[in-house]
């Protein structure tokens, strides 16, 4: 088994260099030095975190912006219109959310879209507002490079049947 481990590990460094393998952690596939390459257009569905019964589903547009070896870079801009939900008006109404992102590495790869800042709340809420599962498709001739899959707002919802159709793909 351990063999089996070493060589799994050494063929996937070997196929892609930038993974980082540390012991009893696992294979790191967005370490620091990498989470520039996600920066771009992604577009889709999302479950709308905030009010779900309100917006079970939402046309979303996600641009993420970083620079090579800068955490400080790291923002997004998520716009979303929802496709469903109990307000009448819903399809009239357009949010648009702005704030930071960042890699949650324990829970596998996971894209996290920070709450923006609100200086009315006291004490303000930390715990992310979306979590994004990331695959990454780079074999030859596939239509999208990157596919965020929405699992809840820290990836943790263990793939929760409500997320199933909530992707967002990479534009080229």
């Amino acid at each position: 088994m351990l063999l089996l481990t070493a060589v799994t590990c050494s063929a996937q460094e070997a196929r892609n260099p930038d993974y980082d393998y540390t012991p009893g952690y696992g294979t790191i596939k967005w370490p620091e030095r990498r989470q520039h390459l996600l920066a771009g257009r992604y577009t889709g569905k999302i479950q709308v975190q905030v009010d779900r019964g309100a917006c079970p589903s939402a046309s979303a547009d996600l641009r993420l912006e970083a620079i090579k070896g800068s955490q400080d870079s790291r923002h997004y801009t998520l716009t979303y219109t929802c496709l469903s939900g109990t307000d009448p008006n819903y399809r009239k109404k357009t949010v648009t959310l702005r704030s930071t992102w960042g890699i949650d590495e324990i829970a596998g790869s996971c894209l996290i879209l920070q709450r923006e800042p609100d200086p009315t709340l006291n004490p303000p809420l930390y715990y992310p507002l979306y979590g994004f599962r990331i695959h990454e498709n780079d074999s030859p001739g596939a239509g999208h490079g990157i596919v965020l899959s929405q699992d809840g707002s820290d990836c943790e919802s263990g793939g929760a049947s409500e997320y199933l159709d909530k992707k967002l793909k990479r534009l080229r």
